[in-house]
C-alpha cells in the first residue's frame, strides 16, 4: 500500500514538473516610443513580449503610434503592443518591433512608432482666421486652404466665403454650391486664401503676362 502511495505521489510530481517546463514561457524585450503628444522621439518605453519560443515572442512584439495622414487625428499616443481598442479605424498604427525580413536571423526593430511631425493651421472664412484642425496637427502635405480665384467676378456667397480644405471637397460638401470648381483656388501654407494673398497672386500673373507681351 505505501509502495502503492510512493508510487502514485511519484506520477503526480512527474506530471507537474513536466507541465511547468511544458508552459515555461520565453520574454522579448524591446522597446518603443512612448507618450502622449510626444514632440520628438525622445521619449521610449521598455517593452517585453512573451511567447512559448523565442521566435515567437519576437513576433509579437509591436509598437503604435497616431497616424499622421488623418486629418484631424485625436488619438496622439504612442506606446508599446498593438492598437488599444479605444482608438478609432484608421487613426492608430501598429508597426512589428522585430524585422523578420532581410537577413536570415532577422533583426531589432525597435521604436519603429516613429514621432511624425504634425501642424496646426488656419484659414480665412467670412474674412476672419479659424483653425482648421482643433489644434490637433496635421502633416504638411494636408494643409489647403480655398477661396475665389482673384479672376473671379461673381458674388456667390458659397464660394466668397472661403474656408478650410480643397475646392474639391468644399464643391462636394454642398448639394447645391451655385459656384463651378474652375472659379476656385487651393493654396497650401497658414492663412493663404486671404484677399491680400488671392490678389498678391492676380499681380504677379498680371505682371508675368505683361512682361511675355513686351517680348
Amino acid at each position: 500500500m505505501i509502495l502503492h502511495l510512493r508510487y502514485t505521489a511519484m506520477l503526480i510530481l512527474g506530471s507537474l514538473l513536466l507541465t511547468c517546463v511544458c508552459t515555461d514561457s520565453v520574454s522579448w524585450k524591446y522597446t518603443c516610443h512612448s507618450g502622449a503628444n510626444i514632440i520628438s522621439d525622445n521619449s521610449t518605453a521598455k517593452c517585453t513580449a512573451t511567447a512559448a519560443t523565442e521566435n515567437d515572442a519576437k513576433a509579437a512584439s509591436f509598437c503604435f503610434g497616431p497616424s499622421n495622414t488623418v486629418v484631424n487625428n485625436t488619438f496622439t499616443e504612442y506606446g508599446c503592443g498593438k492598437c488599444p481598442k479605444q482608438a478609432k479605424k484608421g487613426a492608430c498604427l501598429t508597426c512589428a518591433a522585430w524585422n523578420s525580413t532581410g537577413t536570415a536571423e532577422g533583426s531589432d526593430n525597435s521604436n519603429c512608432n516613429t514621432w511624425q511631425p504634425i501642424f496646426t493651421y488656419s484659414c480665412y472664412q467670412n474674412e476672419a482666421s479659424v483653425v482648421c484642425n482643433n489644434g490637433t496637427g496635421v502633416l504638411r502635405k494636408d494643409i489647403h486652404c480655398w477661396g475665389p480665384k482673384p479672376t473671379y467676378t461673381g458674388n456667390n456667397e458659397n464660394l466668397t466665403k472661403s474656408g478650410c480644405g480643397t475646392c474639391e471637397a468644399a464643391h462636394a460638401e454642398n448639394s447645391t454650391p451655385g459656384w463651378d470648381i474652375g472659379d476656385c483656388a487651393t493654396c497650401d501654407y497658414n492663412n493663404c486664401n486671404s484677399a491680400a494673398t488671392m490678389l498678391s497672386f492676380l499681380g504677379l500673373f498680371t505682371s508675368f503676362f505683361w512682361l511675355c507681351s513686351r517680348n
